[in-house]
């Protein structure tokens, strides 16, 4: 073997066997525990709190020398909990000895730290524990450091854990599982980092997975991290989707530590949602005192209906299945420490077009600055699927919220080429919004409905008294299209009705109402003017005081064909809505038409609250007379309750009722009062249950179809079988006076008490009015006057002093008016009787005394008198008379009077 070998093995073998027992006899003599009560000490010297080392320090001299700790903890302040604000399962370090003595170097190995638990507390006051004392240092030396560098080959923590409790609130904080590992500290390399860890927010049940990779860069005072990447993934409470996750990458983030400045260059960030991926690009400089931000952003694909869907106990899901399931576009954005703004933007949500700019101009003041152009969109397909809203809570009033604006400045626009809300497509909409403290303005104006709507306004939401007010205009606007977007099936008699709207109104906005004042707006042909309003959003109470020119309703209604349908139907009260109704109001009008009824001066009172409906006053003129009532319906209860004072003065008949029934059989002037109450659901049950009295007169009348004398006449000659009349050209019977009072039973008007005189007859009878069938049913007696005995019908002259039967039934608008034959037939066998008895009793006057019968008809009062004429010459008045004897009555006159009262039947 060559010599120099052999002395270099040699060599060798010596330098390690010496080094083997220069580490035999350290460990033999050195034993690293006897120092550590020296150890102990002097960390809590240095600390002010207990710490304490569980397990045995160990010394390690292979390949390198180190120190090996076992559990050690560092204790809380005695107002803290009696816990460890730190501890280490194990902890091991090494120090390379030739580096350390022949250079001043300090180059230590791998640190590694394993189940490292850091627990931070805060108290009420604020006091940390992680707050230590000032240590103050016995001496101080300017002497130079005796070390020249120090590098640490890597750092690793595995199974770490930081905890974070506010001991006030108890909010807890903590990161847990986690990992860090370091390349070379201490060169002028970058460091390789790589840190892992899971967070989470026990309040809020929530939880986060980190990972962030970079390489760190210390050079002076300026701090580099380069190529780095983070990737977060959330989930829990706090998170509005219930996850999300971003992936960021940065090519360098610098920190300036003198300066407290810094910058990150190119930022790219993907950001997931359930459905939806955002994905932007950002350059970012920032200081102590600004931050400044910008770039660009691509919604590349979001299905917003599954990111709804993700939300917890979401509580809107758009009507339309397809609504929102498509959203794309991109823009820029850019930020600083004062505001924030997006240009450029384009996005594609579903069919609709969105472009144009916003930002938040000054986020002190919150103002805002908005711009935005919008092709088509249809709202409906928007909006809610379960339409039906939440009850307002008394509690929390809705209100226009004029404090939200009264130091918000805001500059909103807003185009929307096409929009569709309720059914209605409205153009070319334009909303302007503008809002500078002190004052607030806007305009909206759009094409709709065949028209053209412009509503202007302005006024100051931070007044004590905040309001805002302007001036609506409608031109050309066509309800029918409203309706029919409401209602497909709406139908009117005209159809040329509901076709125009315009007219313009001065509008009030508060915070719990609106108001329309100064109305003049023409619906076709009907002017309107007046006002309208709503008191308070939460229970809308409806005001208004409207006036119209003229007005035919009838225009209005439904189509006969429809209106048939609907009759054949039993007519519910319409309780449920009644008891929604919060109304008072005044409609008058100059010209009205309803139910071919023409009404003019027509004045109406309406209110409704709490379940009662009341009209009153009602008044209007009539054909020639007036119209005066009330009618009251409370539908608070179970069943509906009704009640009415109706009032007719003077109305001619000849014009009432063929609007009111189609007939015109009857003619003269009506008065009636009317006033009931009853109980029920229905129509039918409400008329069944009115009970309450009525009185009727009419004079100067004229029934037509039947000629009274005719029939009787007719009837006469079939009891003598004689030649019958001659049927008149014209049947008609005068009613010189008709008057009846009586009750309302079970849907009935039953009288009494009916008195009438046509010419030679004075009716008396009793019957009803049968107001559900609309039907008559009377019973009448017809007693023929004396003074027909000066007429030149033979006929008359000869029923002088008779009663005739009458029957009046059937319809309303038709009724039959005979002789009652039977009856006819048992009067006329009586009153032979009776003369026979008379002539036997020797008094020689068939014809007898004036006729005491022929009382007064007319008005209830009885006031008026007539005499008894012929027909032809009669000058009748409310309450005619027969003519009185003038000369007291003799004894036999009075026998004769009495024998007759034998004779008479029980109601005469």
């Amino acid at each position: 073997m060559n010599l120099v070998v052999k002395i270099l093995l040699g060599a060798l073998a010596a330098v390690v066997l010496t080094f083997i027992l220069l580490i035999a006899a350290v460990t033999l003599i050195f034993e690293p525990n006897d120092y550590r009560p020296l150890l102990v000490r002097a960390v809590e010297d240095a600390t002010g709190r207990d710490f304490s080392l569980e397990g045995d320090l160990g010394l390690k001299l292979l390949p390198c020398c180190g120190v090996s700790v076992g559990r050690a903890t560092l204790g809380n302040p005695p107002e803290f909990p009696a816990e460890p604000l730190v501890s280490v399962d194990s902890a091991l370090v090494s120090v390379k000895i030739w580096p350390l003595i022949s250079r001043r170097d300090v180059q230590v190995g791998t640190i590694s730290l394993e189940g490292a638990d850091v627990r931070l507390m805060k108290l009420a006051d604020g006091t940390g524990n992680w707050e230590f004392a000032e240590v103050q240092s016995e001496t101080e030396t300017d002497a130079e450091s005796p070390i020249s560098s120090l590098t640490i080959e890597g750092l690793q923590i595995h199974n770490g854990s930081v905890r974070y409790r506010d001991l006030a609130t108890q909010e807890t904080y903590a990161a847990q599982d986690i990992d860090v590992t370091t390349g070379p500290i201490g060169g002028n390399d970058a460091i390789p980092v790589s840190l892992s860890l899971r967070a989470s927010d026990e309040v809020n049940n929530t939880t986060a997975d980190v990972r962030l990779d970079t390489y760190l860069k210390m050079d002076g005072d300026l701090l580099r991290l380069e190529s780095t990447t983070l990737a977060v993934s959330a989930a829990g409470e706090v998170i509005p989707t219930g996850k999300a996750g971003i992936d960021l990458k940065a090519v360098e983030i610098s920190y300036d530590l003198a300066s407290s400045s810094g910058q990150v260059t190119g930022i790219a960030a993907d950001l997931a949602l359930p459905g939806s991926t955002l994905a932007t690009t950002a350059e970012v400089s920032f200081s102590s005192q600004t931050v400044t931000a910008s770039g660009n952003f691509d919604v590349r694909e979001a299905d917003l209906r599954e990111l709804l869907a993700a939300v917890p106990d979401a509580a809107f899901e758009p009507a339309d299945d397809q609504a929102l399931r498509s959203l794309r576009g991109s823009g820029r954005w850019s930020a600083t420490s004062d505001r924030a703004e997006i240009t450029n933007l384009n996005l594609q949500l579903d069919e609709s077009s969105i472009s144009g700019n916003l930002a938040i101009t000054d986020f002190d003041s919150g103002a805002a600055l908005l711009k935005l152009q919008i092709n088509r969109i249809d709202l409906d397909r928007y909006q809610s699927a379960d339409s039906v809203p939440a009850p307002a809570s008394a509690a929390e009033p809705i209100e226009i919220p004029f404090d939200l604006f009264a130091e918000l400045p805001i500059e909103a626009e807003l185009q929307f080429d096409q929009l569709q809300a309720s059914g209605i497509e409205l153009q070319d909409l334009q909303l302007m919004l503008k809002n500078r403290p002190g004052v607030m303005s806007v305009t909206v104006a759009a094409s709709l409905l065949n028209g053209r709507l412009t509503l202007s306004g302005s006024g100051n939401p931070a007044a004590a008294n905040p309001a805002l007010n302007g001036k609506l205009e409608l031109v050309n606007l066509s309800p029918r299209q409203a309706l029919a977007a409401l209602d497909e099936t709406f139908e009117t008699a005209d159809p040329n009705a509901l076709t125009n709207l315009s007219g313009t109104a001065s509008w009030l906005l508060r915070p719990r109402s609106i108001e329309f004042s100064d109305m003049q707006w023409t619906l076709d042909e009907t002017r309107l003017a007046g006002s309208f309003g709503l008191k308070d959003f939460a229970r809308p109470e409806i005001v208004f005081n409207v006036q119209l020119d003229r007005m035919d309703l009838d225009r209005y209604l439904a189509p006969e064909s429809e209106s048939a349908a609907t009759d054949s139907k039993e007519a519910e009260i319409p309780a449920d809505t009644i008891r929604e109704l919060n109304l008072n109001g005044r409609l008058s009008a100059n010209s009205l038409k309803i139910a071919d009824l023409q009404l003019t001066n027509l004045a109406a009172g309406v209110t409704a609250a709490a379940g009662v409906l009341t009209l009153e006053p009602l008044t209007a003129n009539l054909y020639g007379g007036a119209y005066n009532g009330r009618i009251r319906i409370d539908a608070s209860g179970a069943q509906s309750q009704l009640s009415l004072d109706q009032e007719l003065k003077s109305v001619q008949l000849s014009e009432l009722l063929p609007a009111l029934l189609q007939s015109d059989r009857l003619a003269g002037s009506v008065s009636l009062k009317l006033s009931g109450s009853g109980i029920g659901s229905t129509q039918t049950e409400l008329l069944q249950a009115l009970s309450g009295d009525f009185n009727f007169n009419l004079a100067d009348g004229l029934y037509r179809g039947m000629d009274i004398a005719y029939e009787i006449e007719n009837a006469q000659a079939l009891l003598k079988r004689s030649a019958r009349p001659e049927t008149p050209d014209r049947r008609e019977t005068p009613i010189q006076a008709l008057a009846f009072s009586g009750r309302m039973v079970d849907g009935v008007l039953r009288s009494d008490n009916l008195k009438a005189e046509i010419p030679h007859l004075i009716l008396k009878g009793a019957g009803g009015v049968n107001l559900i069938e609309r039907t008559l049913d009377y019973q009448l007696n017809a007693k023929v006057l004396k003074s027909a005995t000066n007429t030149a019908d033979s006929v008359w002259r000869s029923l002088a002093g008779n009663t005739i039967p009458l029957t009046i039934k059937g319809e309303m608008s038709a009724p039959k008016v005979g002789v009652n034959m039977q009856g006819l037939i048992v009067e006329t066998v009586k009153e032979k009787a009776r003369n026979a008895l008379l002539k036997a009793l020797g008094t020689g006057d068939s014809a007898g005394p004036p006729d005491s019968e022929a009382a007064a008809v007319g008005t209830a009062a009885d006031t008026a008198t007539s005499t008894d004429k012929p027909s032809d010459q009669a000058e009748t008045t409310d309450a005619p008379v027969e003519e009185q004897e003038a000369e007291p009555p003799k004894p036999e006159d009075l026998l004769k009077e009495g024998l007759r009262n034998l004779f008479k039947k029980p109601d005469q």
